[in-house]
């Protein structure tokens, strides 16, 4: 069910099934890897490629915008949640950026100690990705009941 998630062009959505699920997967790999009982992360480097995937790169160098405003609203609560920056994103142009270093960041490998201080924010946001992303697919796509006083 991931594996559809991953086609070439396939994008981040809010309102995918397997988001939630690649998400906290990531969160578990990066935590595993952390403890030196990991050294690869496919869940993580799948996430990674979803996100920079929803970013159209401009000139190949500069974002310029995510696609769905639903995985803009979910990804900018995610980032801040997590305070992987300590910048908040307040234009969507500043979300792309923080957006594809965290891609980035996620992707590379982290062989040293130095690095490994950076795991904790991408665990977090991948932890808040999986949250938020869970929470707007339930509200979106749940039946709404009607209120017992209106006919």
């Amino acid at each position: 069910m991931v594996d559809t998630l991953l086609a070439t062009e396939s994008r981040l959505r809010a309102t995918d099934n397997s988001l939630p699920f690649l998400a906290a997967q990531a969160a578990v790999e990066l935590k595993m890897f952390a403890d030196g009982k990991r050294t690869d992360r496919p869940a993580g480097v799948r996430l990674s490629h979803l996100i920079r995937n929803s970013v159209d790169l401009q000139e190949q160098t500069t974002p310029r915008s995510l696609m769905d405003p639903s995985t803009v609203s979910v990804m900018s609560q995610a980032l801040v949640d997590s305070q992987w920056s300590s910048q908040k994103p307040k234009t969507v142009d500043e979300l792309a950026k923080l957006v594809i270093k965290l891609a980035n960041e996620m992707k590379s490998p982290c062989h040293t100690t130095e690095r490994n201080g950076g795991l904790k924010p991408m665990m977090d946001f991948c932890i808040a990705l999986a949250r938020y992303s869970s929470a707007y697919r339930k509200a979106v796509l749940s039946p709404r009941r009607k209120h017992p006083y209106r006919k």
